[in-house]
């Protein structure tokens, strides 16, 4: 299912935990940060990300542990233009605050360049959306604008 963020009404960011980063992306990381991705997650992921990171600016986050190693990552219109996501964080350092805080950053991004909704795309947390963000489900959007996916 996908669900409807409202922009215009985001929370506040919180800090991230100490020795944690966040930041965009630069061009010259994507392949290096979409093989991350395919490996800890998917390829089809790695796909989403690398199309975001070909963008200017790029429509991709990560966080970064104190050892500068990848934590996690989010990106936005890689599938699809007003679409946040995909977005995912290591095991090891989820239950920190790191996916909401990507997810802040992607849509702090998405309202400074004018939208004014967001779209969750092919959510499998209803819960977190709407916990923290206030999201809706969009009614009949299973598979929504995924269904025309290859196998």
């Amino acid at each position: 299912m996908d669900m409807l963020i409202k922009l215009y009404v985001l929370p506040e960011r919180k800090s991230l935990p100490p020795g944690y980063a966040l930041r965009r992306i630069l061009p010259s990381e994507g392949s290096r940060c979409a093989e991350f991705v395919a490996e800890e997650f998917s390829r089809g992921w790695a796909d989403e990300f690398l199309v975001a990171v070909g963008m200017q600016p790029p429509r991709a986050f990560i966080a970064l542990d104190a050892e500068g190693s990848i934590a996690g990552f989010s990106c936005y219109d890689a599938a699809f233009k007003g679409f946040f996501g995909p977005i995912g964080v290591l095991e090891s350092h989820r239950g920190l605050g790191l996916g909401r805080a990507l997810t802040l950053e992607a849509l702090f991004a998405m309202q400074a360049e004018g939208y004014a909704y967001a779209v969750a795309g092919w959510v499998s947390d209803e819960g977190f959306y709407r916990e923290q963000f206030g999201a809706e489900v969009i009614p009949d959007s299973e598979p929504g604008a995924y269904g025309r996916k290859i196998g």
